[in-house]
This record gives structure tokens, sequence and C-alpha cells, in this order.
């Protein structure tokens, strides 16, 4: 069975963000921070950002992978 890692910094420029029973992912250049989907509950998702030192008001750019409402709910 697949479980969600939790929320991490998992490389330099790569954060894991787990929104109940899903992860999304944040990159950064060092100037912009990029989500890779956004995860399921909003609420969720702005505290695992927090978590990690991003404000949320930071993001710059959405990638969504597909449209299932785990991957866009937030």
């Amino acid at each position: 069975m697949f479980y969600p890692t939790k929320t991490s910094k998992i490389k330099d420029n790569i954060y894991a963000i787990r929104s109940f029973m899903v992860n999304f992912f944040v990159y950064t250049d060092g100037k912009n921070y990029i989500c890779i989907d956004t995860g399921l509950f909003k609420f969720l998702s702005k505290l695992g950002l927090k978590e990690v030192g991003i404000d949320p008001e930071d993001i710059s750019h959405v990638f969504l992978t597909h449209t299932d409402y785990d991957h866009v709910g937030a």
C-alpha cells in the first residue's frame, strides 16, 4: 500500500508537503516557489507549506499533473 511521506525538505530545492492522504511537491530556484499539484485540502496544504517555512503567498506557479480531486482540491 502507498503511504504519503511526512512534510519535509527532501532535497536542497524540493519539498514534500503532506495533505491528508497524498503529497504534493514544491520546487524552488531560490527565488520562485512552484507547486507540483496542490493536495487535497486547502487548510492542510497551507499548514504544510508553513511547516517548511514557505509562505503560501510566495507560491508563484502551480503545475497540475492531472485533475483528480486529491491533486487539485486545494
